[in-house]
């Protein structure tokens, strides 16, 4: 479950970048794992355009396939 707004703007900002770079013949949990890897190696800044993150709170795994079905549902 998603607990505040901060988490809802890392989203969209982890959905713009897979969007760019597209998600190939990835399944949900290795897109879901690669952007949590990035976020692990960068930091959450690593999904909004090179800036420093400012109010982001870093998603869950399963916050992360929860958006990736919606959309692609």
């Amino acid at each position: 479950q998603i607990a505040d707004s901060e988490q809802v703007a890392a989203l969209a900002g982890i959905l713009r970048e897979l969007l760019k770079e597209g998600g190939g013949k990835k399944t949900c949990v290795q897109i879901a794992e690669q952007a949590l890897e990035l976020i692990s190696q960068s930091g959450i800044s690593a999904f909004c355009g090179g800036t420093k993150a400012c109010g982001l709170a870093a998603p869950r795994k399963q916050e992360i396939l929860s958006m990736i079905f919606r959309y692609r549902g």
